[in-house]
């Protein structure tokens, strides 16, 4: 059995999402799909947050930037480089 430590496993968990998103583009999907269902977008009725709703182009653009995606919802050439996926980068 391989020897694996966290920082490993989370490159790993990383490089499968970015493979996920980029067959996701190939196969039609795009940043235009990127929605929460209607439960979440809901305002709640009570407590701290009540009739409040998140902003969701602001969250989006962080989820982004954290991925390592361009505005369009694709992974950057240099986010697929640096999980050895530079191939896909002219496949999507």
């Amino acid at each position: 059995m391989a020897d694996y430590d966290m920082d490993k496993m989370m490159e790993y968990c990383a490089r499968g999402w970015h493979i996920k998103r980029c067959l996701q583009h190939i196969w039609g999907v795009t940043g235009e799909d990127d929605t929460l269902g209607p439960s979440l977008t809901r305002p709640v009725s009570d407590g701290m947050t009540a009739d409040s709703m998140p902003d969701m182009d602001t969250r989006l653009k962080e989820v982004y930037e954290l991925r390592g995606l361009g505005e369009d919802g694709k992974p950057t050439r240099e986010t697929l480089e640096k999980y050895g996926l530079g191939e896909l980068a002219d496949k999507i």
